[in-house]
């Protein structure tokens, strides 16, 4: 059960840093949008990368949240 708990921990670790960085390269292009299918693609990262992973974190998070075997006593 540590191990399992341990796993969605990293799991969690994972979809925050990447989450991290959809939000980084979507910074990075702010200052080149200079059109509507500039915009386009903005948005289309934005939902399709960005959004979802935030969504995914927040899953994780909420699943984690109803683990209660949090410590040591388990071998």
């Amino acid at each position: 059960m540590h191990e399992a708990y341990a796993e969605s921990k990293r799991v969690m670790s994972s979809l925050r840093e990447a989450a991290d960085r959809a939000r980084q390269a979507l910074e990075v292009y702010v200052p080149a949008v200079r059109d509507g299918s500039d915009r386009g693609l903005f948005a289309a990262v934005n939902r399709f990368a960005y959004e979802y992973l935030e969504a995914q974190y927040r899953v994780a998070e909420s699943d984690l949240s109803y683990w209660t075997i949090v410590g040591g006593g388990f071998n």
